[in-house]
């Protein structure tokens, strides 16, 4: 158990748990992954989980697993430490997902040495593919129909594993919301807004999205799996010639004038929420802060900054989400360009208050001045998609992209 984590067991099913230690959670309600029932964590359940051992997956573990019969979601069965199989077989279970009641019995008894050499196995997986290990999910947890094999990525809301999907026989790129909250919370509704806008796009410059909903009380969507890494990361190497920069640009581009279009505007476009295929061929993704333009909510109030910092338009910096539309993503495009001709970010405050100072009444050094070899064609349309003001922007995707072939 880690020593960040309070051990306990559910009060219900028994269920060994692990619960991160923050106080205050105590005298509120968790929910258990077995049995799914809510109880109060209460000092006494704490001391009572660190005054036991816990036994991980061992031949003197004091559980069994099996598997449902009906969809074969496994499930522990809390026994006594050596208690023999003979005393657990014929017991009635029901499934914690389908909900099913089945018979306990050999033929879907799966010995703990099978599941330690599966184990093994997912362990070697993580180290051939370079992932990191699935964090408070159970070797036994499945989301519908993706089997998880490792973290690959985190966002603002969420954490991106890469998963199996048994009906497309293929690796997905998994997200589930990781973000906790209270009944009240709005997170799940913006969660899921994002989904219902990523969902309508279908573009070759876009992340696809496969499927959406909730699992185990997590919100999760299934989407394209990018094999190649994020556009910050060939920056950061210099993998990539400038023409070969400002053509991947263009591509995210022509993908953000089809999402205004469809008039969704993504909010949080910068280098890391541009995946790029084995043949750079660019992926926008994480349209986590997009807006239906056509759509009241009332998630997002004025006030609230939504996206990151570097990338933000003066009136996002500001928080006037009202003021938010199609040009902002102009902006971000702009500041995207202005980081692939020069290798720097225009605007760079020694904190957070100073540098939104900056985006709002700064002004960037021109491209040309810190790169020479631009010709000031380039240089003008980088500042141009800057321009303060929304009306002094492109105005369109389109607008953008046919200045950039025409200064080149």
């Amino acid at each position: 158990m880690s020593q960040e984590n309070w051990g306990l067991e559910c009060p219900l099913c028994q269920k060994n748990i692990a619960v991160k230690k923050d106080v205050n959670l105590i005298n509120k309600q968790i929910r258990c992954s077995l049995c799914q029932q809510k109880f109060v964590l209460t000092r006494s359940l704490i001391q009572q989980g660190s005054e036991k051992s816990f036994l991980g997956l061992s031949t003197e573990s004091n559980y069994f697993i099996f598997a449902c019969t009906y969809c074969e979601t496994k499930s522990k069965i809390k026994t006594g430490k050596n208690t023999p199989e003979s005393e657990v077989i014929g017991r009635s279970m029901r499934c914690r997902k389908c909900r099913k009641v089945y018979l306990l019995g050999k033929d879907n008894l799966i010995p703990i040495s099978e599941i330690v050499s599966e184990a093994k196995k997912k362990k070697e997986q993580l180290t051939k593919l370079n992932l990191e290990p699935k964090e408070k999910i159970n070797v036994e947890e499945e989301f519908v129909d993706y089997k998880i094999i490792g973290q690959i990525g985190k966002g603002g809301m969420g954490k991106v594993y890469r998963a199996h999907d048994s009906k497309l026989e293929k690796d997905i790129a998994l997200k589930i919301l990781t973000v906790d909250f209270d009944e009240d919370s709005k997170t799940p509704k913006r969660f899921l807004r994002e989904a219902k806008a990523f969902f309508q796009l279908d573009h070759p410059n876009i992340v696809k999205l496969y499927n959406f909903g909730f699992d185990l009380d997590r919100y999760y969507f299934a989407m394209e799996l990018v094999e190649g890494g994020a556009l910050d990361e060939a920056m950061k190497k210099k993998q990539l010639s400038l023409a070969e920069m400002i053509e991947i640009l263009i591509q995210v581009s022509q993908a953000i004038g089809y999402s205004h279009e469809k008039h969704i505007v993504h909010r949080d476009l910068k280098p890391n929420n541009v995946m790029l295929t084995k043949d750079n061929q660019a992926k926008v993704m994480d349209f986590g802060l997009a807006k239906l333009m056509d759509e009241v909510t009332s998630i997002t109030k004025s006030g609230i900054l939504m996206g990151t910092l570097n990338y933000m338009s003066p009136e996002q910096a500001q928080g006037k989400s009202k003021s938010v539309d199609y040009t902002c993503d102009l902006y971000s495009l702009g500041v995207i360009l202005y980081e692939i001709l020069t290798g720097e970010l225009p605007f760079k405050g020694k904190n957070y208050i100073k540098q939104i100072i900056q985006i709002s009444r700064g002004n960037a050094i021109p491209p040309k001045e810190i790169n020479p070899d631009l010709s000031q064609e380039i240089s003008d349309v980088c500042l141009k998609a800057m321009s303060k003001k929304k009306e002094e922007r492109y105005q369109s995707a389109k607008e953008f992209v046919d200045a950039i072939r025409a200064a080149l």
